[in-house]
């Protein structure tokens, strides 16, 4: 008898569990149990309820309505009516309460919890997430509104494993912000479910994120890449561009196979990082125009305006050069490849110009000027350039990307001292980097060795690097970094720091290069989405070979006998052409991009010009 009610029982929690509606259905079959059993007491006990019929309908009357008690005249009336009409509250009042209240709840939170599906078009859509995150929406937000001027900027949709809850930094313009939307859902990006969820195969671009991680390939990289495999098995021949963000350069080797049709750009944000360090070490203060070209909330920004808004069709690019105003052009994204500095190259329909300045409203192509057209004049190679010391202090894997990227530079020549108790893998692949301009020395360290702290502060260095530490949390790493800067402060020569917050920039003070190269990384990111040609936009300025950004004393640039007092900006532009460079901001308190044509600067030997050269 017993087995026979488990049985029972269990054959009910099998139909309660299918959802509200069957619920709702067991409580109304309860109802009428209940009512056909009060309407068989009532038509057998009750002389006046000779219709079963109607003996049931009093029954479920009252189980259902507790207003019928007050017509109940005789004391069976009024017991029945009090056990059916308690009976119907907790069944019926009580019961659906209850399934509304938890259907409700579940209801929120799936919502809470990001279960629920989008339905978009033409979003940005952001898989996976990182510490950065923030600071991408917000760059996605920037790179939008140059774009579209006017109205919603397309929303942004974010798919990740855990709830997240996005707030965008303070320093993004509040009229931008006000465009701006962002949606958050809950999922694995590796699942199909999950990508129908956010409507994948009707976003505008997907960007795969990685964890950034600092050390082993390990999940960071395996995601995206797995992710990869998960779109291609889904998207549409025709679907959206996906942009890959990696840690490790040599994952990017697999992106041909794992892709098959779809059309991918990928970035490695430790090779960028390596390249923006090197430059950084090359050129001391090139971090200013870093910060300024390669974030668009700040100062001047590198922009991309289309070419047929002016009727530029047919000219050269030198005659737009000459005739436009409120920016500096460096080149021209044709047909999806760059060139910059190609002043003889005609302008053609489709074509968009790659110019530096604050924003594209400022911009202006006025024909009425007579004046002639740009040209380049014939660049003098630099000689070799004598060893610079270097004292390397932490690291990251973006190391190798620093050493390998230093080494392309054969004519320049490099003593690095590596101050980092590397992991054996690591020391290993330091030794292996074959070059000829390279000589390095690792050296073990440890903050907390009192001993290994005096080793490096017997030397006197050119440069001093601090990398990002290899932790995973980046107010950790970034907060060793400040010790190491308070430890070696009084050592000579410039700091190189790197960091991940841009927040806590300032503790290093203003005579040091300081960048945040995951700031960079996540404004790549964002103007690849919605550009895929700046992929080698970036790849000809930031990296060696082609044309090249580099921050220099004119004493370097133009003889002694040409370096004039005082001068306009249009004038010592002029003079710097003829030499085949493109001037695009000189520094004196801090580094100005772009100032007007007719601004005049006391310049001597050792100001320093902002340069771009082949």
């Amino acid at each position: 008898m017993n087995r026979q009610l488990r049985g029972a029982f269990y054959r009910l929690e099998r139909v309660w569990v299918r959802g509200p509606v069957a619920q709702i259905c067991l409580l109304l079959m309860a109802l009428g149990i209940f009512a056909l059993l009060g309407g068989l007491i009532m038509f057998l006990l009750h002389p006046g309820y000779a219709n079963y019929a109607q003996a049931c309908w009093w029954a479920f009357l009252h189980l259902t309505d507790t207003g019928y008690m007050g017509g109940d005249k005789d004391p069976l009336e009024r017991v029945m009516s009090v056990v059916l009409t308690f009976s119907g509250a907790l069944l019926f009042v009580g019961g659906v309460i209850a399934i509304l209240t938890t259907s409700l709840d579940r209801l929120m939170s799936a919502v809470a919890a990001g279960r629920t599906r989008v339905v978009e078009e033409g979003h940005l859509l952001l898989l996976g997430s990182n510490p950065g995150l923030p600071d991408l929406i917000a760059e996605c937000a920037c790179a939008a509104a140059q774009r579209w001027t006017q109205g919603p900027l397309p929303t942004v949709v974010v798919l990740c494993e855990s709830p997240l809850q996005v707030v965008l930094p303070r320093t993004l313009p509040a009229a931008i912000k006000r465009r701006t939307r962002v949606i958050t859902r809950t999922g694995s990006p590796a699942e199909e479910s999950s990508l129908d969820r956010v409507d994948f195969a009707r976003a505008s671009a997907i960007v795969v994120l990685s964890s950034r991680a600092r050390w082993g390939a390990g999940p960071s990289d395996l995601n995206v890449l797995k992710t990869l495999v998960a779109l291609r098995s889904c998207l549409p021949a025709n679907g959206p561009r996906v942009v890959l963000d990696l840690s490790h350069p040599t994952n990017a080797r697999l992106i041909p196979s794992l892709a098959g049709s779809i059309s991918t750009e990928v970035l490695a944000s430790l090779e960028i990082s390596g390249r923006l360090l090197c430059q950084c070490l090359r050129f001391p203060g090139i971090s200013q125009a870093y910060r300024q070209l390669l974030s668009d909330a700040l100062g001047q920004s590198i922009l991309l305006r289309p070419c047929q808004e002016d009727g530029l069709i047919g000219q050269s690019l030198g005659q737009v050069m000459a005739t436009l105003r409120g920016g500096i052009v460096l080149g021209v994204l044709s047909q999806g490849s760059t060139y910059l500095l190609a002043l003889d190259r005609q302008i053609q329909a489709g074509d968009e110009l790659v110019v530096l300045a604050d924003n594209l409203k400022d911009i202006e192509v006025r024909p009425s000027l007579c004046v002639a057209p740009w040209q380049l004049g014939a660049c003098e190679a630099r000689g070799s350039v004598g060893p610079t010391s270097v004292l390397v202090v932490g690291w990251n894997e973006g190391l190798l990307s620093l050493l390998r990227e230093l080494g392309r530079y054969t004519q320049e020549s490099y003593n690095l001292t590596i101050a980092a108790a590397l992991p054996p893998e690591l020391e290993s692949a330091v030794r292996a980097i074959p070059s000829s301009n390279l000589e390095i020395e690792l050296l073990p360290f440890s903050l907390r060795q009192r001993e290994d702290l005096e080793k490096i502060t017997r030397q006197n260095f050119d440069r001093v690097l601090l990398m990002a530490g290899q932790q995973q949390d980046p107010l950790s790493a970034d907060a060793e970094t400040a010790l190491r800067y308070a430890l070696l402060l009084e050592r000579q020569g410039r700091f190189v720091v790197e960091l991940h917050e841009e927040s806590n920039g300032p503790l290093f003070g203003g005579g040091h290069d300081v960048i945040t190269t995951d700031q960079i990384i996540n404004h790549m990111l964002a103007q690849v989405a919605f550009k895929p040609a700046c992929r080698g936009l970036y790849e000809e300025l930031f990296s060696h070979g082609g044309a090249e950004l580099s921050l220099v004393c004119l004493d370097s640039l133009l003889p002694p006998e040409e370096i004039p007092s005082s001068s306009s900006w249009g004038d010592l532009q002029t003079r710097l052409l003829q030499r085949g460079l493109l001037a695009l901001g000189i520094q004196g308190v801090e580094l100005i991009l772009n100032p007007a044509v007719e601004q005049s600067f006391a310049v001597n030997a050792l100001t320093r010009v902002l340069v771009l050269q082949r």
